[in-house]
């Protein structure tokens, strides 16, 4: 997480990621954002708003390059508006674009990147809820596809 003000445990569906990573750029033109796909946020809002699960919507930092996440970077991401770090959302939202496919992805929050203070953060997980938890949420979500 790059926005300390997100709790721990929140709910996070990627509205669109900043592309640093290599994968999606051989499913989806070159570009530095990828969007993802409205109707399938739409879709998730309305299964966890049902469901009386709170959640936020945000842009994303996709990279592959986790030991590159430097003070510099973290706060140019920041500035473009991504609240969170991934490593994959950019590649799955160019993917099912390409294919055409619905994939419906969500995170969770689990450390946060804060370099602002260029202090070493021996990184420690900060989420309490069981692991369980999330994947029941995934089911919730599954389960409103269904109707």
């Amino acid at each position: 997480v790059l926005d300390q003000s997100i709790q721990a445990d929140k709910i996070i569906l990627p509205s669109s990621a900043l592309r640093d990573e290599g994968t999606s750029y051989h499913y989806a033109p070159t570009s530095d954002e990828i969007a993802y796909d409205e109707t399938l946020l739409l879709t998730m809002e309305e299964a966890l708003n049902k469901s009386g699960i709170e959640h936020i919507r945000t842009k994303s930092w996709t990279t592959d390059a986790f030991y590159r996440e430097t003070p510099d970077k973290v706060k140019r991401r920041l500035a473009a508006g991504a609240k969170v770090v991934d490593m994959e959302a950019s590649a799955i939202m160019a993917w099912s674009q390409f294919r055409k496919s619905k994939v419906y992805q969500f995170f969770y929050t689990a450390d946060y990147v804060d370099h602002h203070n260029r202090t070493w953060d021996a990184r420690h997980e900060e989420r309490t809820a069981d692991a369980m938890t999330f994947f029941t949420i995934a089911l919730t979500i599954a389960k409103e596809l269904e109707r």
